[in-house]
């Protein structure tokens, strides 16, 4: 019975050893068995680093928001723009943010016009203030056609 067996292995294996003997079939596979690992992880990083854009750098955004006037604007909107990050500015009009380099933030409170700044222009800003102007009332921005301090003086 022990020698039955290998009436069944024996025609494998002479197929085997036909097929993989032909140079049309071995060429291609000993090329790929003598892929190194290390060639196949540079070749990998080399893909990656192609498809992947590198994060921007972080720096954490310290401003202060101001009116017309100079009076600080307690808990106005700052938001990165394109996300769910943000925050509101203090009592003394001041923010801080964690953004990055590529990056833009809005600036936004009721009544006054929306501002949209790169955070490379913030940056560079030597005073380090946002000013907001009061919003045109004349204007209809789709919400309600009157502003919140229009409603308080009625």
């Amino acid at each position: 019975m022990g020698r039955a067996k290998y009436l069944y292995v024996l025609p494998l294996a002479a197929v085997t050893v036909a097929a993989f003997a032909r140079p049309e079939i071995s060429k291609p596979l000993d090329e790929i068995s003598s892929v190194k690992v290390n060639d196949l992880s540079a070749v990998l990083e080399t893909y990656a680093d192609k498809n992947v854009s590198n994060p921007a750098e972080k720096t954490k955004l310290k401003m202060k928001v101001v009116d017309e006037k100079g009076k600080p604007i307690i808990a106005a909107t700052v938001l990165v723009a394109n996300t769910t990050n943000g925050t509101l500015t203090d009592e003394n009009g001041n923010f801080t943010l964690e953004v990055g380099t590529d990056q833009s933030i809005q600036v936004a409170y009721i009544g006054m016009s929306t501002v949209t700044m790169s955070v490379k222009d913030c940056l560079k800003k030597a005073d380090q203030t946002i000013v907001l102007t009061e919003s045109d009332t004349n204007t209809y921005s789709g919400a309600y056609p009157f502003t919140f301090r229009q409603l308080i003086r009625v």
